[in-house]
């Protein structure tokens, strides 16, 4: 557990994890093992003011880093910005700023890598690449998921102020930009997943999702789009209905009731009366 605490001489911005350089280029690898946690009011912050940074989480363990303005912040003022999550799961998150920020030069590149493990960032924006310290640029924004890995930007999402399309590509994994999740590439579930009200998933032309044995991807509400797996889906009920509102009856007669159960692909559509 690192907890960054504000230092006038010292420590930049009171951030848990600081790597900076004025000169020059800067590179920081921080390799995980176990569960970890990293706080202040950026939980880790790299900085160049003249080179590219270059910032890789490594390790089969956890990390979790938090701010009161962002969790992550990758910055380059004039050159590249990257962040590589190889294995890790990673949670981000800022209180009042953005749970990933990758910032580049102006017409540079903004690159956020995940290779096995997972990403969840929250806050304001999940995920935002910046370019230029102005207020747009005309930098290349890229998303690249492999190894099965989750990015999970369902809060806040993920933007950018580019004049370019945000890039997003992967030959296995799945990205959620806000409630919309999408499937890169032949992709299978580590874990369990849920589809809650108003999120979707879709799998579309030329990718796969295969759900292991043990593992289920769960329809909760939500809606499960594309090249449907045949095993490992659970749709939820999410509504069961009568046929009557109400009923007056004699005494010793009989009426019958029906229930609907919704959806109609529910996996278990069976009613105990």
């Amino acid at each position: 557990t690192i907890v960054g605490s504000y230092d006038a001489n010292n420590n930049p911005e009171g951030t848990g994890i600081y790597v900076g350089s004025r000169s020059g280029a800067v590179s920081l690898t921080i390799q995980v093992t176990g569960n970890n946690v990293v706080s202040g009011s950026y939980g880790i912050y790299a900085l160049s003011n003249a080179g590219e940074v270059s910032v890789t989480i490594s390790g089969g363990g956890s990390l979790t880093a938090s701010g009161s303005q962002n969790g992550i912040s990758i910055v380059s003022e004039f050159s590249n910005a990257a962040l590589a999550i190889e294995g890790t799961a990673v949670k981000a998150s800022g209180s009042y700023g953005e749970g990933v920020w990758v910032q580049a030069g102006e017409s540079s590149t903004g690159s956020l890598s995940v290779d096995g493990g997972s990403l969840t960032a929250s806050g304001n924006t999940g995920i935002e690449f910046l370019f230029s310290t102005g207020m747009s640029g005309s930098g290349t924004p890229s998303l690249t998921v492999a190894g099965n890995a989750v990015v999970d930007a369902k809060s806040g999402g993920i933007a950018h102020n580019s004049s370019n399309n945000l890039s997003i590509q992967g030959n296995s994994g799945i990205v959620f930009n806000g409630s919309t999740g999408t499937v890169y590439g032949n992709a299978s579930l580590q874990e369990d997943l849920i589809i809650g009200e108003g999120e979707s998933l879709d799998i579309p032309s030329g990718a796969s999702l295969t759900i292991p044995a043990g593992i289920t991807l769960t329809v909760n509400g939500g809606e499960l789009t594309g090249n449907i797996p045949t095993n490992g889906v659970v749709y939820k009920v999410t509504e069961v209905k009568l046929d009557k509102t109400s009923l007056i009856l004699d005494v010793g007669g009989t009426a019958t009731l029906t229930a609907t159960v919704k959806p109609d692909n529910a996996t278990n559509k069976n009613v105990n009366w």
